[in-house]
C-alpha cells in the first residue's frame, strides 16, 4: 500500500510529541519513535533531516495547535478579554497534557528549541491580546505599570506550571489513590485565574 507522506508526518509528530513529553529530548531515542510510528527510522530522517529537525517540528506542531484554539478572544470590555483568554489557555493545558510536559522540558533547558522557532509565533491573537492590555491601562482598567509582555509572560508560566503541583506529594496531591475530579479542576482554575487577574488591578 502506497503511503500518504502528509499522514506518515502527522503520525511520526503525533508518536514523537507523546516521547519527547515523556523523555525529554535527551531521553528519546529516534529508534523508539520509528518503531511505535511503526515506519523506517530512514523516513524520519527523509522528513525532518534529524532528531532535532523532529523535535523543532513537534514544538511547532505544539505551538500551532494552541493558537489555534487561542484565536478567537472575546468579551464585552478588555477585563473580560484578558480573562477568558487566561480561562481558555487554562482549559487547553488540562485537556493537552503533553503541550505542559514539552513547556516544562523546555523551561528546564532555557527554553533552547523554542528560542529558535518563537519569531513564527508572533501572530495576530497575541498581539491582540497585547493591544488589548495597553488599551486597558489607557482606560485605567489595569494598572498603570502593567507589561503586557510580562504579564502575558507569567501568566502563561503560571498556568502551565500549575499542573504538575497535581504530582507533589505535600502541595495539590489530593491523596493516595484519589484522582483530582472535574470539580477540583473547576475551583482551582477559578482560584488560578482570579489571582492572575487580581495582579491587573488599578491601585485603589
Amino acid at each position: 500500500m502506497k503511503r500518504n507522506p502528509k499522514k506518515t508526518q502527522e503520525l511520526i509528530l503525533k508518536e514523537a510529541a507523546t516521547l519527547f513529553a515523556s523523555k525529554g529530548f535527551a531521553g528519546t531515542r529516534v529508534d523508539e519513535i520509528a518503531k511505535v510510528s511503526q515506519v523506517n527510522k530512514g523516513m524520519i530522517y527523509h522528513y525532518f533531516s534529524s532528531k532535532g529537525g523532529l523535535y523543532e517540528s513537534v514544538l511547532a506542531n505544539q505551538m500551532q495547535q494552541m493558537f489555534q484554539k487561542m484565536q478567537h478572544p472575546h468579551g464585552d470590555t478588555e477585563w473580560d478579554i484578558i480573562q477568558n483568554a487566561a480561562e481558555d489557555y487554562f482549559n487547553y493545558c488540562y485537556s493537552h497534557p503533553e503541550y505542559i510536559s514539552l513547556m516544562l522540558w523546555e523551561m528546564v533547558s532555557k527554553w533552547e528549541t523554542l528560542n529558535l522557532i518563537t519569531i513564527d509565533f508572533e501572530n495576530e491573537t497575541k498581539q491582540f491580546l497585547i493591544e488589548t492590555i495597553e488599551r486597558g491601562i489607557q482606560k485605567e482598567i489595569f494598572h498603570s505599570d502593567t507589561d503586557p509582555r510580562m504579564f502575558m509572560s507569567l501568566s502563561i508560566v503560571q498556568i502551565f506550571c500549575f499542573f504538575p503541583l497535581f504530582r507533589h506529594p505535600n502541595l495539590l496531591n489530593p491523596g493516595r489513590g484519589r484522582k483530582m475530579q472535574d470539580s477540583d479542576i473547576k475551583k482551582y482554575r477559578q482560584q488560578v485565574i482570579e489571582q492572575i487577574m487580581r495582579s491587573l488591578q488599578p491601585d485603589q
